[in-house]
């Protein structure tokens, strides 16, 4: 196991407007803001359409699964549910990880890994992010898994 201490230090808070996209617009705040380490605390709204992906199984992988083509979602839907964490990579690039949770006009939920474009708000999409202190998400190589991982750490002091 992993793990460390962060302290949420404040919030930011999104409204996104018709047609404005999920992912995109959180990275484009994150970088207004130069958020290094948050967690995706809530999402609710409407989507016009949006692309996830989900596992399925797959024996020849180390995991014990692999991830599909991308499903859509291309009528209106209600946003029921998100979360995720957003962190700067190695290599300096900012990933923003999302799993939402969407349910359609007859209340069948569908949902899985948002992908990175093509989650557009239908009416509006209200986003809170809770931006951490005291800490640094980084990713190891995972042996038993055999691909890298997701890895918190206390960050470092200067």
């Amino acid at each position: 196991m992993d793990k460390a201490i962060a302290r949420i230090s404040r919030v930011l808070v999104l409204r996104l407007c018709r047609g404005e996209d999920i992912m995109g617009s959180i990275r484009a705040a994150c970088e207004e803001h130069n958020i290094r380490a948050a967690c995706i605390m809530s999402m609710v709204g409407s989507v016009q359409e949006a692309v996830f992906y989900d596992p399925r199984p797959d024996d020849s992988n180390p995991a014990g699964i692999s991830y599909g083509d991308p499903l859509y979602v291309r009528y209106p839907a209600e946003l029921i549910s998100a979360h995720g964490e957003i962190n700067i990579l190695e290599n300096g690039e900012r990933s923003i990880h999302v799993h939402a949770a969407f349910a359609d006009s007859e209340g069948r939920v569908s949902g899985g890994h948002l992908m990175g474009e093509g989650n557009k708000a239908l009416n509006t999409v209200n986003i809170f992010i809770g931006i951490m202190d005291e800490v640094e998400f980084g990713v190891k190589y995972d042996p038993v898994l055999q691909a890298p991982c997701f890895c918190p750490r206390e960050a470092k002091t200067t």
